[in-house]
């Protein structure tokens, strides 16, 4: 079975984040917009990657996916997540639109945890007990963020 990276994207940050982490680890790749059941359906493993928008709100294409993934039974299949945001301009709720994940994922092996070294934020819904639920990534604001990338890269890809 294949293993898919799906995101969701407004200005091309999450794409380009989403491009190089799927090509490291052999994922194939997909935006949210076209997701449909039956790539849910055929695919063992998944990433799901999204920026945060407004107060904290997911990208708007994959809040329109959320019921699907909802209607899913992960049950026996990996998922990790990632966030892509800037903590600068949004450190009041950085990263926070991965926890709408969070309630659709039932019965998912949910991988990928992540510290918040290198990020000082105020608040994250997505930051729960002293880690994010996957990784996140400050694209424009850390010049460093394919470092970042390759160490979760590398503490993930074998449980793939």
């Amino acid at each position: 079975m294949k293993k898919l990276l799906v995101y969701a994207t407004k200005g091309g940050d999450t794409k380009v984040v989403s491009e190089y982490i799927a090509s490291k680890l052999g994922f194939e790749i997909k935006e949210a917009k076209e997701l449909n059941e039956e790539d849910l359906a055929g695919a063992s493993a998944f990433i799901f990657a999204a920026s945060t928008h407004g107060d904290g709100q997911i990208q708007a294409k994959f809040d329109d996916k959320l019921e699907l993934l909802n209607k899913t039974d992960f049950e026996g299949r990996k998922v990790a997540l990632i966030g892509v945001g800037n903590v600068e301009r949004h450190g009041s709720d950085f990263c926070s639109g991965m926890s709408a994940f969070l309630p659709v994922l039932k019965k998912a092996d949910l991988i990928g945890a992540w510290g918040a070294e290198g990020y000082k934020f105020k608040h994250s819904r997505a930051f729960i007990n002293g880690k994010f639920v996957g990784l996140t990534i400050d694209f424009k604001g850390d010049e460093h963020w394919q470092a970042r990338a390759d160490k979760w890269i590398a503490a993930v890809g074998g449980e793939f």
